[in-house]
């Protein structure tokens, strides 16, 4: 299993051995896309970066492979590329009817349409309607106080 030695290479910046251990898992199918998948659900296991990254090789050679598609649309999801991210949980919603993490996502996004979107420069707060109308500005207001104060300690 390639995913936890080249997850643990990347981690102590030993892109060499990180590579030999991709290598490693491809040797008897080079083409195989779980190699790349199980490294992705591996880096993430062990600090949270974009999926995407080591996932888009395992989607190229294999666009069917809804695990990985799953998984890169909810990694999008967190960072925030939402239309991209919805549309490949949509996908994998149609094309699973019974994967029910992909139900689960898809009817969060149902559900997420309803709410009230607040922004300022920094964040993007979603709440129903009544909240949003109650205390939404002094929810914006709070996140902002310990970013200001985070963001002047960063200098």
């Amino acid at each position: 299993m390639p995913g936890l030695p080249c997850s643990l290479a990347h981690l102590n910046n030993r892109s060499t051995d990180e590579e030999k251990a991709r290598q490693t898992g491809l040797k008897y199918w080079t083409a195989n896309p779980r190699v790349d998948y199980l490294i992705v659900l591996s880096y993430r296991r062990n600090t949270f970066c974009r999926g995407g990254g080591p996932s888009a090789p395992s989607l190229e050679v294999r666009p069917g492979l809804l695990p990985a598609k799953a998984q890169l649309g909810q990694d999008l999801l967190r960072l925030g590329e939402e239309d991209e991210g919805w549309a490949l949980a949509d996908e994998v919603q149609k094309e699973d009817g019974y994967d029910v993490e992909a139900y689960n996502v898809s009817n969060l996004q149902q559900t997420m349409a309803k709410f009230t979107t607040l922004t300022n420069d920094d964040f993007v707060v979603r709440m129903g309607r009544h909240e949003a109308a109650l205390y939404g500005s002094r929810v914006l207001e709070l996140l902002s106080r310990p970013e200001a104060i985070f963001a002047r300690n960063t200098k």
